[in-house]
C-alpha cells in the first residue's frame, strides 16, 4: 500500500487502517534518527572546518614566542630612536 494513498485508496477495514498507520509510524522514526545523524555529521564538520586548530605544537609555540620576543625588541629599540632624536 502507497503510504501517500488519497483518502479513496485507502482500505476500509481498521485493521489494514492500523497497520498502515504502524508502517507510517516507523518509517517516520527512521527517518527522524537519519536527520539526526545528518545534522550531527553537520555540525561536526562545520566544527572541523570552523573549529578550533589544533596546530599547537610546542615548536610552534616557541616560534610564537620568539615573534612576541622580535616585536618587543623592535618596539623598545624604536622607542629608544624616538628618545634619541627628542
Amino acid at each position: 500500500m502507497n503510504p501517500f494513498a488519497l483518502a479513496e485508496q485507502l482500505p476500509d477495514d481498521t485493521a489494514a487502517l492500523q497497520a498502515l498507520a504502524a508502517r507510517q509510524r516507523d518509517r517516520i522514526a527512521a527517518l527522524e534518527q537519519q536527520l539526526a545523524w545528518f545534522t550531527e555529521q553537520y555540525r561536526l564538520a562545520q566544527h572541523r572546518r570552523f573549529g578550533a586548530a589544533r596546530e599547537t605544537s610546542s615548536s610552534q609555540l616557541e616560534l610564537f614566542a620568539a615573534l612576541c620576543a622580535a616585536a618587543q625588541q623592535a618596539a623598545s629599540d624604536a622607542t629608544a630612536l624616538a628618545d634619541l632624536s627628542v
